[in-house]
């Protein structure tokens, strides 16, 4: 079964409150003095006074960002390439405005670079035609006005390679929408669910819908069929009177006749082969599932011949009885971290910034 997950388009914003502190004319002088470019050039090309950027070049002189002569002549300091480093990195980024998908069931957030190493392929789509669309969560646009949503930082963490740690602690990130309707991602359900972890690293649930059988059998006997109405009638009212003299062939007819009466009901789980006299009780209140993946059993019901006390009224009535089968299907509902369920969600895929 694949799934369908509507994703909304969005673009990544980095704030650094380090970067905004850092005027227009600074950030000139910062990537002039990167590019080893004499910054006696800057007055040249800006027409800005000559005062004023010396006065900038003297007060990076004084914070210990940049080392050199009054001839224009400058390096950054250690302290001077790390903040270069973040004003730079920062300033790519947002001028790149990198495209996420914003996973509108999860809130999780990929790479587009991510999604075709998850994606599933169009050759396996052609192979399973069962598809299932999750619906979103509506409220995805008022999530996305916070900053820092969901792992939007950890992504920018792994874009940003020359950022020092303290500075990656001080910097925000925007996730900007920019089409709320942004197509599907598509992912695969496992074949073998599996409860692997208690609660979800990415904080999303999912229900799941399945099928287990109600088999009640009643029992019919075919000497019964010969015995007259009225017989068994009167040998039913004998004993309710507490009658003691009830002959041997008798009490086998009253035996069969609330045998009869009494249905066998036996619940079957295919997914964990189990049996059981007792309903099968779900996690979840069906009243309180928003959203529930149904998945459909491959597995066919038990046998009967597979029922012990089935097995031990034929081995003791023999021919004489025969089963009337009624099959009814119910419903489980099992709460799964969504990493357990959906193979799109539960692969660690690394990617360059």
């Amino acid at each position: 079964m694949l799934v369908k997950i509507p994703v909304v388009l969005a673009t990544l914003i980095i704030h650094s409150k380090e970067v905004e502190r850092i005027n227009i004319l600074t950030k000139l002088i910062l990537h002039t003095i990167a590019l080893e470019v004499n910054t006696n050039r800057i007055p040249y090309v800006t027409n800005l006074p000559e005062r004023l950027v010396l006065e900038n070049i003297e007060e990076l002189e004084r914070r210990g960002v940049i080392i050199g002569d009054y001839n224009g002549n400058y390096s950054l300091t250690d302290v001077g390439r790390k903040n270069f480093n973040l004003l730079n990195e920062t300033e790519i980024i947002n001028e790149r405005k990198i495209e996420v998908l914003v996973d509108s069931y999860t809130k999780h957030i990929f790479r587009k670079e991510e999604i075709l190493e998850r994606y599933v392929s169009d050759e396996e789509k052609e192979k399973i035609k069962e598809v299932v669309k999750i619906e979103g969560n509506r409220y995805i646009k008022q999530f996305l006005n916070n900053l820092d949503p969901s792992n939007s930082k950890e992504i920018v963490s792994k874009i940003l390679k020359n950022i020092e740690k303290e500075d990656m602690e001080n910097i925000s990130v925007e996730v900007k929408m920019v089409k709320e309707k942004g197509g599907y991602i598509v992912g695969k359900v496992k074949d073998n669910i599996v409860k692997k972890n208690q609660k979800s690293k990415l904080g999303s649930d999912i229900v799941i819908k399945r099928e287990v059988f109600k088999n009640t059998y009643v029992p019919k006997f075919k000497s019964l069929k010969k015995i007259d109405k009225k017989v068994i009638d009167a040998l039913v009212t004998l004993e309710k009177n507490g009658f003691e003299y009830i002959s041997d062939s008798g009490l086998e007819i009253l035996q069969k006749y609330q045998m009869a009466k009494e249905n066998l009901v036996y619940y079957y789980d295919p997914k964990d082969n189990k049996l059981s006299v007792d309903k099968f009780k779900s996690e979840v209140k069906e009243r309180e599932i928003k959203t529930a993946l149904h998945i459909s059993n491959e597995n066919k019901n038990i046998d009967i011949n597979e029922i012990e006390e089935i097995q031990e009224l034929k081995a003791r009535y023999g021919n004489d009885i025969e089963f009337e089968v009624k099959v009814e299907k119910e419903y489980v509902y099992e709460k799964f971290a969504i990493e357990d369920v959906i193979d799109i969600y539960d692969k660690e895929v690394e990617v360059n910034g």
